[in-house]
């Protein structure tokens, strides 16, 4: 019941979904994003964690069917936490599975992990198919750290920042209008401190013109985000 209430006053924290920012700018704090992709029974379980400049680190659990399976209240690991874990991913790199030479369509990979954060004002993205043993270590001191409860019924975002070039766009928000409709929500959500945030009524229109999908792009003043939205039950 505590996790519950500690989660819930993490929401209230948050800005209130549909407050469009003035610039719409989005990410400019440092903060170190990680997603790892579990392939079971043909579903993604996707857990992911984000860590602040001052060490403050969020955990969120969903799967690519789009349910929100678990959320963690704010865990304060100080700012020593955050640069060690800089370090460790600056140390990270890319790793992809083999591509197939006799022709055949390689399998999706039942691992994954997603790593983004900003390096030196650019977009720093690493894909692997394998943790690293420092990774592991990492992964599990932040579990600890950060234990999940049953989230509250809602709607909500999660999001990442994307590699240059990753696809066409379902969302811009570099227009004025910061894309509009779910524009505001995904960019609170991407200068959140949280894994996820609360996603306002915008997200119901979005998923009508954009149906069966758990992953979209959006275009950001300066880069790029991968989002989805989850629902709470």
């Amino acid at each position: 019941m505590r996790n519950v209430l500690s989660i819930l006053v993490c929401l209230l924290c948050l800005a209130l979904p549909g407050a469009a920012l003035a610039t719409c700018d989005t990410r400019n704090d440092g903060t170190i994003d990680l997603v790892m992709g579990q392939l079971d029974a043909g579903v993604y379980r996707r857990e992911g964690f984000r860590i602040s400049p001052d060490g403050t680190l969020s955990r969120a659990l969903w799967n690519d069917r789009n349910e929100l399976l678990g959320l963690s209240a704010p865990a304060t690991l100080g700012a020593q936490a955050f640069k060690s874990a800089q370090g460790k991913m600056s140390r990270t790199r890319p790793r992809h599975a083999a591509v197939p030479t006799d022709g055949t369509i390689p399998s999706p990979p039942t691992f994954t992990i997603e790593i983004a954060y900003f390096d030196r004002g650019k977009t720093r993205f690493v894909f692997r198919n394998a943790a690293t043993p420092a990774l592991s270590e990492l992964i599990e001191a932040w579990r600890a750290a950060a234990p999940l409860s049953r989230p509250p019924r809602g709607t909500y975002l999660w999001s990442i920042l994307a590699p240059d070039n990753p696809g066409p766009a379902d969302l811009d928000l570099g227009t004025a209008s910061c894309g509009g409709g779910l524009g505001p929500d995904l960019a609170q959500a991407l200068d959140a401190a949280t894994m996820v945030a609360q996603a306002g009524p915008a997200s119901g229109p979005f998923l009508k013109t954009h149906p069966g999908r758990s992953r979209f792009i959006a275009d950001l003043p300066a880069g790029h985000a991968y989002f989805g939205i989850l629902s709470g039950k």
